[in-house]
């Protein structure tokens, strides 16, 4: 069985506002990978969505180090460090680095969460938050077996 872990991290501006988040990719001149809007649908959800945001994403299905993929991200928004916080203090905005980490405990991989001085240098610039969230998978024989006996 080929081990996987699967990775995302992504960087979110926020607002609790109304505000129009294309707006932001018309400053920066940066594609961002989701928009919503403070209302929109939560997916096929009944839920509304509470804030409007703007994000840029980065995912990864064979890389062990979350700083990798925080770097890549850093890389294309730290020439736009000042524009961001303008934006966000003109428009009462916030952000926030958003990462999940995905792991089936069926296998040993264990994925790597240390931040490099440069990166929370970076990350202080942006004045921007760090929220991290490890979601454990069981794809084990045995669990699956106890889900299916439980249907």
């Amino acid at each position: 069985m080929e081990e996987k872990l699967e990775m995302l991290a992504e960087y979110k501006i926020l607002g609790n506002e109304l505000f129009e988040p294309m707006i932001i990719t018309k400053e920066l001149k940066i594609d961002p990978s989701e928009v919503y809007r403070k209302g929109d649908p939560w997916g096929n959800s009944i839920r509304k969505r509470q804030c409007s945001a703007w994000i840029l994403s980065e995912e990864c299905f064979d890389e062990l180090d979350l700083s990798i993929l925080i770097s890549r991200l850093l890389k294309v928004l730290m020439p736009k460090a000042e524009e961001i916080k303008e934006i966000c203090a003109k428009n009462n905005l916030h952000t926030e680095i958003g990462c999940a980490v995905y792991i089936d405990v069926a296998n040993s991989i264990t994925p790597i969460l240390n931040f490099s001085e440069d990166i929370i240098s970076k990350i202080h610039k942006l004045n921007t938050s760090v929220d991290i969230d490890i979601i454990l998978l069981d794809s084990s024989p045995l669990s699956c077996e106890r889900f299916e006996a439980n249907k």
